[in-house]
């Protein structure tokens, strides 16, 4: 019910509004397009394959891959204002949060079967060294929100002002 909603709602403003205005407004929204994907700022695709978010920009061949779809989403917004050691932190942050993750479910099965004290000690030692690994991560991503967020303030405040 909700899709066919926005699909009217789309179909009442592309009557509304001519192309040019149309145009002028994709370039400060993010939408969900027909096919599932999520168009932001009329630049990137996010498409969900096989496990993975598949970022890629509009007229180039620059294509990323992430874990969560926040990522990637942090990724477009900080691209768009050319934060170019950032996107390579957010990469990294993506790859090594969805390692940790990997590594927390893998002590987790290790203290569950462990036979032996030692096995159980040394399993718990690394699920918990894993875990204040995810919470740094997990803050350095807020970081990244935040910077992300002001950055979208900013390039609204300009569409409003224009």
């Amino acid at each position: 019910m909700k899709k066919r909603n926005e699909k009217q709602m789309f179909k009442i403003l592309k009557k509304l509004l001519d192309v040019k205005e149309i145009n002028f407004i994709q370039q400060y929204i993010v939408y969900r397009d027909v096919d599932g994907s999520y168009v932001l700022y009329g630049e990137y695709n996010i498409k969900y394959i096989d496990g993975f978010y598949v970022l890629s920009k509009v007229h180039t061949f620059t294509t990323r891959q992430f874990n969560f779809m926040k990522n990637a989403i942090i990724w477009a917004i900080l691209d768009k204002y050319n934060k170019i050691v950032e996107l390579k932190e957010i990469e990294h942050l993506d790859m090594t949060y969805a390692s940790s993750n990997s590594h927390i479910e893998l002590q987790k099965k290790l203290i569950s079967t462990a036979k032996s004290l030692d096995v159980m000690a040394l399993a718990n030692t690394k699920l918990q060294e894993e875990q204040i690994k995810i919470e740094n991560i997990s803050q350095r991503i807020n970081d990244y929100i935040l910077v992300a967020n002001r950055c979208q303030d900013n390039m609204f405040r300009k569409a409003v002002n224009n």
